[in-house]
């Protein structure tokens, strides 16, 4: 899902409180503002991809070329971003285990033009989970397949700004289990 406000002037993306928006898992949210965007709910994409995005994306070109004190990317308190790894199997009719433990997703909030502020108490979560699989050991190929918990690894968090910011917020990118790499964040 996407949602966009291009304009340099009044191209203005507003999430209260109230409004959750949320994609299934592997699934993409993206956010692109011109001018302000304000984000106080939730956004959640399962194993998936959310980015935000604040003014004119680098070599892009754009309708204003100056510097704009009102221009950035605001995350409240009680925002919560998260595309936490998610345990997508399921037992057929012949109970045989289906489907992959997904690994975290990736957030990505760059305020291109502008600022970036990440209120303390806003959350942003990329963990890793675990799930149960059919696996045989590495070390006996041949031995017949048993159920296994699976972790899956963290996912990564990227945070830009061009003009400056005040970040505060929790971050989570950890594994989902002992095997399982941790996330990547990145400022």
């Amino acid at each position: 899902v996407a949602f966009r406000a291009p304009s340099a002037f009044r191209g203005v993306l507003d999430q209260p409180a109230s409004v959750d928006i949320a994609v299934e898992r592997g699934g993409r949210i993206t956010l692109e503002a011109g001018l302000r965007m304000d984000i106080e709910g939730r956004l959640e994409a399962p194993g998936g991809t959310i980015a935000a995005a604040v003014g004119r994306r680098p070599g892009s070109g754009s309708e204003y070329r100056g510097f704009r004190g009102n221009q950035g990317l605001y995350v409240g308190p009680g925002a919560s971003v998260s595309v936490d790894g998610v345990d997508a199997t399921w037992r057929d009719s012949a109970g045989r285990i289906n489907g992959s433990v997904l690994a975290g997703g990736t957030i990505s909030f760059d305020a291109w033009d502008g600022y970036l502020v990440l209120d303390t108490g806003s959350r942003f979560s990329a963990r890793g989970t675990s799930g149960t699989l059919l696996a045989r050991p590495i070390d006996t190929p041949d031995a017949a397949p048993t159920e296994r918990s699976v972790p899956s690894d963290g996912g990564s968090v990227r945070f830009s700004a061009t003009n400056g910011g005040a970040l505060a917020p929790r971050v989570d990118v950890s594994a989902g289990g002992a095997g399982a790499a941790n996330g990547t964040l990145e400022i």
